[in-house]
C-alpha cells in the first residue's frame, strides 16, 4: 500500500492493476471498487488494463448494477471498451443481454 502512494506513476499503475487483478480472481468486488477509486483519488488515471480486472471483480461477485454503473463512467475516464470488456460485460449482463447491446452499440 505504501508503494501505492509514494511510487512513480507508472510503476503505480502496474500494481495498481496487479492488486486489482487480485481482487478480481479473488472476488473481492468492494476492495477492487476502493482500489480503483482510491487510484483517481492520489492522481492515477486508471487504464484499460486496471478498468478491466475491477470490472472482473464485479462480474465474478455477480454484482451486475454495479457493473453496469462502471461501464458506464468509461467515457469520463477517457477509457474505451477493448474485447475483454465487452466480454466481461457479457458475461455480467446474464439475462440483461439488451443493456449491455445497449451499451455496446452506443461505444
Amino acid at each position: 500500500y505504501h508503494l501505492l502512494r509514494n511510487g512513480q506513476s507508472s510503476v503505480n499503475l502496474v500494481l495498481y492493476s496487479a492488486a486489482l487483478k487480485a481482487c478480481q480472481l479473488g472476488t473481492h468486488w468492494q476492495q477492487a471498487m476502493l482500489l480503483f477509486q482510491e487510484m483517481q483519488d492520489v492522481g492515477q488515471w486508471p487504464d484499460i488494463a486496471a478498468f478491466n480486472p475491477c470490472l472482473g471483480a464485479l462480474v465474478e461477485s455477480k454484482k451486475w448494477e454495479e457493473a453496469l454503473a462502471l461501464v458506464v463512467r468509461m467515457p469520463s475516464l477517457a477509457l474505451q471498451p477493448n474485447s475483454a470488456t465487452k466480454r466481461l460485460l457479457l458475461r455480467a449482463s446474464g439475462n440483461h443481454w439488451q443493456g449491455s447491446l445497449e451499451i455496446m452499440l452506443a461505444r
